[in-house]
């Protein structure tokens, strides 16, 4: 039995080589190896957001094409992960549907799934549905962690050019930064004068006053957005 291999990493997983490329063409080489698949290719996205439906992945279009053209001898995917494959239960099983009615078998590692029986197509609706559960109760409770921290006080996000982090509390909140303060008082009084974002940001570069990070000049966008969030003293 002829089968394609597929995987897929986002960029924040880059540097996880559990979840690497290699790694998972390994795994799956493997795979079809025991089960004597004959491996005919590995389709891989790459920096591909699981966010998105498989059909709208670059490597995604490429497997539906080979699947779907007139003669294919492909008669199974592997993959080592559902997530690999799939962003919700919908389309993990609109997908296996399409490969149902081309003849083809889905194999998932991860889960031990082989939809070339009733009970393999039976399991992946069910892994799929508490997959897609457990990853909405994860963001429930993220959201729910975020507001409580927020209500305590704790700023969140990136330190704000002008504020650094206070090592006074346990908590993580911002105080006023001498430093940066002295070039906010600067880019106000140019302001004041009529000078344009573009001209401050020019004359900041000029005095070699350092950006938040000390990696680039200063932009009329950064120049605007700080003078605005002054003005509404939003830090959090």
């Amino acid at each position: 039995m002829t089968a394609i291999g597929y995987v897929r990493v986002s960029s924040e997983e880059q540097s996880d080589s559990a979840l690497s490329l290699d790694a998972q063409r390994a795994a799956i080489t493997a795979y079809c190896t025991f089960k004597g698949l004959v491996l005919q290719e590995v389709i891989s996205d790459e920096a591909i957001s699981g966010g998105k439906p498989i059909s709208q992945r670059p490597g995604g279009k490429g497997l539906y094409a080979e699947v779907t053209s007139p003669g294919s001898e492909i008669r199974a995917i592997v993959a080592t992960k559902l997530d690999r494959m799939f962003r919700n239960a919908l389309d993990c099983l609109t997908v296996n549907a399409l490969l149902q009615e081309h003849g083809v078998t889905l194999h998932l590692l991860d889960l031990n799934v082989d939809t070339s029986n009733a009970m393999g197509k039976a399991f992946l609706t069910i892994a799929a549905a508490f997959a897609e559960l457990e990853l909405n109760r994860g963001k429930e409770r993220t959201r729910d962690a975020l507001a409580a921290l927020k209500k305590r006080g704790v700023s969140l996000g990136a330190v704000p050019y002008g504020r650094e982090v206070s090592l006074q509390t346990q908590l993580r909140q911002f105080e006023a930064s001498s430093y940066e303060q002295t070039a906010i008082d600067l880019m106000r009084r140019l302001r004041d004068q009529g000078e344009t974002y573009q001209e401050i940001a020019n004359a900041l570069n000029e005095a070699g006053v350092p950006t938040k990070r000390d990696t680039g000049k200063w932009l009329r966008g950064t120049v605007h957005r700080i003078l605005t969030r002054e003005r509404t003293q939003n830090y959090e």
